[in-house]
């Protein structure tokens, strides 16, 4: 298979929406449930919790795996990425700093993936899309379709990286079951933002992947 993580005839399918309601509505927010259809899962469910006094989205994304031996891969896309010219640079949140993929690598790196840190960042010259992903931190940047692998500076000069986070795998070794059969629950915070300087972008991701806690203390001698 050369680079290529997939064979030639590998299968692949898209959740199709089953259902969708609304579970709770109030002055602060509201979630609303979608149910997908999707072969490999008995049950799948993206939990939109929508902010009303504040642009942000909360995720949940719950699923049943069913329980195989089959090499698989579960991708969850983030279509957030335009063609033309709005939040049409990614950022990326590594380890030391931010990356634009695709832009900010070593030639001869691969193209593919990526794993970052808090999150990554859509931006233009107006707005900021902010995506904070706590528990999967692997996100797919190539198409998933089966071809010639590129690394960098083998793809078009205007070509911009699609963008999946990468839930589940088992094609390499792992030191789980790899059978990866069971319920999960993943969580993204997205957020939109008027532009942001390029060095406050990190400190935003943080935020939004750390926020404040806050408890009731008893007042002390009580």
């Amino acid at each position: 298979m050369g680079r290529n993580r997939k064979g030639l005839h590998a299968e692949r399918s898209a959740g199709r929406i089953t259902s969708v309601r609304t579970v709770e509505n109030g002055p602060l927010y509201a979630t609303v449930e979608i149910s997908y259809m999707l072969n490999g899962l008995s049950y799948f469910a993206l939990f939109l919790r929508v902010h009303a006094n504040r642009n942000r989205v909360d995720v949940s994304a719950r699923f049943h795996k069913d329980s195989v031996w089959s090499p698989e891969n579960v991708y969850l896309s983030l279509p957030f990425t335009s063609g033309d010219t709005l939040r049409d640079t990614l950022y990326a949140d590594k380890p030391g700093g931010l990356v634009r993929p695709w832009k900010d690598q070593i030639p001869g790196t691969c193209l593919d993936y990526a794993c970052v840190q808090e999150g990554i960042a859509w931006q233009d010259d107006r707005s900021s899309l902010l995506l904070a992903s706590p528990d999967t931190p692997l996100m797919q940047w190539g198409p998933l379709e089966y071809g010639s692998r590129r690394l960098h500076t083998q793809q078009a000069e205007d070509e911009k990286p699609e963008s999946y986070a990468w839930l589940m795998t088992n094609y390499w070794e792992t030191n789980f079951k790899a059978t990866l059969g069971g319920f999960y629950e993943f969580q993204y915070h997205v957020s939109s933002e008027p532009a942001l300087p390029e060095d406050e972008l990190a400190a935003a991701l943080r935020a939004l992947h750390e926020p404040f806690v806050v408890c009731r203390m008893r007042p002390e001698g009580v």
